[in-house]
């Protein structure tokens, strides 16, 4: 599951409660809970006619129930509260789906008994599928997935859903014999009649917001061909010529530009500008806008393949928030005030779009081609994609690439990222923008957009071996920006790689307390420093960041390596095999398994030294025979100051 671009572990699938409890801590923000007082659970129960499962139990009483939500995921495990008494049977909800879709099932009403010897617990809502977590009047807990929409379902696919909870029915059958269901020929507790008289004044209200909202802003809802009538145009847009390169799947099932406007028929023209705070009308839906004039949106928009729109404007285009997409043409200037962003469906392959300038202060893309886009110089661009194509991309916008933003942005930002190879581009779309939008700084305390570009720049020079001109980017950098852990990163290693190892110590030592808390593998500037250190003879203090460093991450396997070298120049080579041999177990490396071998070689064990050896020779050609060495200064060589540091 990586809704929301949230990594959350496979297992928590078939865990609610453990999935919701990981969604809180990760990102309380988006959570809600409701207080459950024993009371409330026992109307509940009472209700039901049967004890609720105990996990659930102690779930509810101790924290309420519990509702977590962002723009592409819902969970929640609903209980009474002493404001909220739904009835939760299976059956209702599965009746209520199938009415919202105008639907109707025989297998719901032949097996109606048994769906109401079932409550629903929770429940993970990702788009269109749903994992319902349902228990049984025996107390058994059954997870049931729904992967396509209820309007879309048939009656065998409801009954291979519900196979665990069909296989109860022999179990259930003196449950069921007690269950009273509702008079449904006199409708005795009115609730269709009630839903249906709600629905209907609903229609009418949404319909009066749709209608007043046309009137006011001089929209006609027309058809493609009048468009393109008051257009005097053949077509709207180029994809269906063929010429840009790009292909889209679900663009690429129609054969044409009328025959997509064929199905997507929700067209609405504007003769003249349209000023409007947003385009999120109840009972609006809106598959082509078209302006004859300048378009402003003080709100989101979302790209036809997000359930948004496609636009055509001739005029100029100014939208707060928007996710940039194909079919969306403005012929004047188009400009967003706070966030663009383009976001592919998975990370299977690397989507491109045609040419598009992008005038924005912000600029997210996730699996979408950099080369599509031609950037404002103030745009600060964020991506991740598949890491040689990304490395591959030059710019000199300020740039933060794979895992870059979680050093410069706010911690609130985003969600967790654990290990380095993870493409998730771990962001709160939502919160960045209602952050900008108040006026507040995306960035961490200490970070500032030009610290980003200093050292976008030093990193530029040093791959064209300017050393100097480097050094005084990244130097800048820390200055201009105090907070940004990268800077300290970067300076270090290339004092390090100068063999400047007690100046760049410092630098590193610098930027420890920067270090992006909720990029788990990320310890950089504690690793280096501590290898800095032992490189000059600080034994124990290089000993202590390690130490900091396995304090929260067990798997820190460089720090092990370091702590062993260490141990060995200390002449603690019992301690020194064993960090060693833990390193070994998360990561093999040249340094971990030469070092090993050296323990091994100064502990008379010459074929285990031989093993050891053998390994850091297919690691690396640099291994040197322990008869020549006994210490990796051969490797790092002799500490030096630069006076122009």
């Amino acid at each position: 599951m990586n809704a929301s671009n949230l990594e959350i572990p496979e297992h928590l699938h078939n865990d609610i409660i453990a999935l919701i409890t990981y969604l809180e801590k990760q990102a309380p923000k988006n959570a809600n809970r409701s207080k459950v007082a024993p009371a409330d659970l026992a109307r509940m129960e009472a209700t039901a006619g049967f004890t609720m499962p105990s996990a659930f139990r102690e779930f509810w009483l101790k924290g309420g129930a519990a509702y977590w939500e962002d723009e592409q995921l819902t969970v929640l495990s609903y209980c009474y509260t002493d404001y909220s008494s739904a009835d939760n049977t299976l059956y209702r909800m599965l009746a209520t789906s199938l009415l919202f879709s105008n639907r109707k099932s025989e297998f719901l009403e032949q097996e109606k008994l048994l769906l109401y010897a079932c409550w629903i617990v929770g429940m993970i809502k990702e788009g269109d599928k749903r994992t319902f977590f349902v228990s049984d009047a025996l107390g058994k807990v059954h997870i049931i997935h729904i992967d396509r929409p209820f309007a879309q379902l048939d009656d065998q696919e409801l009954r291979t859903a519900l196979a665990s909870i069909l296989e109860q029915r022999t179990a259930l059958a003196d449950f069921m014999a007690t269950v009273k269901l509702p008079d449904e020929d006199d409708d005795s507790d009115g609730w269709e009649t009630r839903k249906q008289e709600e629905d209907e004044a609903d229609e009418e209200e949404e319909d009066a917001a749709k209608q007043a909202f046309l009137a006011k802003h001089r929209l006609e809802e027309l058809t493609y061909e009048e468009v393109l009538a008051r257009m005097g145009l053949e077509q709207l847009f180029d994809y269906w010529d063929g010429e840009s390169g790009v292909s889209i799947m679900s663009l690429n099932n129609y054969e044409d530009e009328p025959s997509y406007f064929e199905d997507y028929s929700r067209i609405y023209y504007c003769d003249g500008d349209l000023d409007v705070d947003s385009l999120d009308v109840d009972g609006l839906y809106i598959d082509l806008l078209v302006v004859k004039g300048n378009l402003t949106v003080r709100d989101s928009v979302a790209g036809w393949g997000g359930d948004g729109i496609a636009y055509y404007v001739t005029g100029n285009t100014t939208i707060d928030k928007l996710q940039i997409d194909e079919l969306q043409k403005t012929l004047g200037q188009e400009s967003v005030r706070y966030l663009a962003y383009a976001w592919a469906d998975d990370h299977e392959m690397l989507n491109k779009l045609s040419s598009r300038k992008i005038d924005a202060p912000v600029f997210l893309s996730w699996f979408y081609d950099l080369h599509c886009f031609e950037f404002a110089p103030d745009t600060l661009i964020t991506a991740l994609y598949e890491y040689d194509d990304l490395s591959a991309y030059k710019t000199t916008n300020a740039f933060l690439p794979w895992h870059d933003f979680a050093s410069a942005f706010r911690t609130d930002l985003y969600y967790p990222v654990e290990k380095e190879h993870h493409d998730n581009l771990n962001l709160n779309i939502g919160s960045i923008y209602k952050v900008m939008k108040s006026g507040e700084s995306i960035f961490r305390e200490g970070v500032t957009k030009e610290g980003i570009l200093l050292v976008n720049e030093g990193q530029r020079l040093l791959a064209a071996a300017d050393i100097r001109g480097a050094w005084a980017c990244f130097n800048k950098a820390m200055a201009a920006a105090p907070g940004y852990y990268l800077a300290y990163c970067e300076a270090g290693k290339l004092l390090f790689k100068e063999k400047a190892y007690r100046q760049a110590m410092e630098v590193f030592a610098k930027g420890i307390p920067f270090k992006p808390e909720k990029l788990g593998y990320e310890n950089t500037c504690a690793e280096q420093a501590a290898l800095c250190a032992v490189r000059i003879g600080e034994y124990n203090q290089a000993i202590e960041w390690c130490l900091d460093v396995l304090e929260t991450n067990n798997e820190a396997y460089f720090a092990m390596r370091v702590i062993g070298e260490a141990a060995i120049l200390t002449q603690h080579l019992d301690d020194a095999a064993a960090y060693l041999k833990k390193s070994l177990g998360v990561s093999s490396i040249f340094s971990n398994n030469w070092l090993l071998g050296l323990v091994y070689h100064l502990q008379g064990d010459q074929q285990k030294a031989e093993t050891c050896y053998q390994q850091a020779t297919r690691h690396s050609g640099r291994a040197k025979p322990y008869s020549e060495h006994t210490d990796m200064g051969y490797v790092y060589g002799a500490p030096v100051t630069l006076d122009w540091v």
